[in-house]
């Protein structure tokens, strides 16, 4: 926002500032006082300095996308993405062809390796791209027909490697030369926060009375994948020791002095425990894995994780459920109807009740329900064969105790 000045002007107030030429302009407010005056002084500075769309480069866009994201990690990654600024910045939307995103794609290598990026990272960038281009229509910053479609690649499969107990014990013992990287990692598995989280939490959000962590920046204000979550007892051990240590008020530092990045020292340690193909992000992964192995509830996990909806868990979690879709696999059981057609050598009879099928033989008794006719009242024998079961012995034992 361009710098101005409300101040006195002919018995009312007025608005100064300066153009791009240095030149001072000034306008005459309707308000009377400066509270009123503010916000119409603002509107208009920028209605002063407003670009006819015509004008508008990606540069503009890019610029006014990033204000309105604030602190969120898109704004941070969206300035991090210079390649992407750099190679669309100069031009008009209107003048951005298939052909050129193409071109981009093809061009776009890691700044360090010269390499091709990966994938993930291309479809990343792409798609920042074009929410910044939507981000402009709908502030009516450029017309709807001037944002162009912006071709992507497929989007790459989602990461799918939780860590075995046994790696994470190569990796604690890896990590335990780096103190810093130690506790980060505890941090990592018993919070399953995530790593921005984590290197910004601080010691005042750690109840050691009543046992939680509060991941969140503000507490009244929670954010994206920040929750507050129970600590353990082995974490709270972990915790008080390290505190001991430290005169920094954030948890993770290294020298008193808090920590921007693990990543170089996360990678070190993982070579050293002679592993492969692990990411940061993956602890969090591994953790609401092992969670789920434990027997708890999406809905559970759910909240540890942070999630703004229990549909984001299940979309990414469900497949890891002991008993996920088992059910639809019993459904698909053929073997039943091998045993009501029993061998003819063998004594069998059948009964018709109903849409249920009594059937026995000399080995077997079974009752068989026609899904065609009762699909709900199958299921629920499906779900509820081992109570049915146990009830009809009690019954049977009750009767023949008469």
């Amino acid at each position: 926002m361009q710098p101005f000045k409300i101040s006195k002007f002919r018995g009312g107030l007025a608005v100064t500032f300066y153009d791009t030429e240095g030149k001072r302009r000034r306008y005459t407010l309707s308000a009377k006082n400066k509270k009123d005056a503010t916000p119409e002084a603002v509107e208009i500075v920028k209605e002063f300095f407003k670009k006819p769309s015509s004008q508008i480069t990606l540069d503009d866009i890019f610029e006014a996308y990033a204000k309105s994201l604030g602190d969120r990690p898109t704004a941070r990654r969206l300035t991090k993405t210079q390649a992407i600024r750099k190679f669309f910045g100069p031009y008009k939307p209107n003048q951005i062809t298939e052909d050129l995103v193409m071109k981009y794609q093809a061009s776009r290598v890691h700044y360090k390796t010269q390499k091709p990026i990966k994938v993930e990272t291309l479809w990343t960038e792409l798609g920042t791209l074009r929410d910044a281009l939507n981000y402009a229509r709908k502030r009516r910053m450029i017309p709807a027909e001037d944002v162009p479609f912006i071709p992507r690649p497929s989007k790459p499969a989602p990461r799918d490697r939780p860590l075995t107990r046994k790696e994470v014990a190569q990796l604690l013992h890896a990590a335990k030369t780096v103190p810093h990287l130690y506790i980060a990692i505890l941090l990592l598995l018993g919070t399953a926060g995530r790593v921005s989280a984590i290197l910004e939490l601080e010691w005042k959000r750690i109840d050691f009375e009543n046992d939680t962590i509060d991941l969140r920046v503000e507490s009244n204000s929670p954010r994206k994948g920040r929750a507050i979550v129970p600590m353990n007892a082995g974490l709270k051990n972990e915790l008080l020791e390290w505190r001991n240590m430290s005169d920094c008020n954030r948890v993770v530092a290294f020298n008193d002095t808090p920590i921007k990045s693990i990543k170089t020292a996360f990678n070190a340690a993982v070579k050293r425990a002679g592993l492969t193909n692990v990411r940061i992000h993956d602890i969090r992964h591994t953790a609401a894995v092992w969670m789920l192995e434990s027997g708890s509830t999406i809905q559970r996990i759910s909240q540890y994780l942070g999630h703004s909806s229990i549909q984001q868990t299940f979309k990414v979690y469900a497949r890891y459920q002991p008993d996920f879709l088992r059910a639809e696999a019993a459904a698909l059981d053929v073997t039943p109807m091998l045993q009501v057609d029993a061998s003819p050598k063998e004594k069998h009879s059948d009964v018709q009740i109903s849409s249920k099928v009594v059937s026995s033989n000399n080995t077997h008794t079974s009752i068989t329900v026609d899904r065609r006719a009762e699909p709900e009242f199958a299921f629920f024998i499906e779900e509820n064969a081992d109570v049915i079961l146990d009830e009809l012995r009690q019954k049977f034992r009750n009767s023949h105790k008469l």
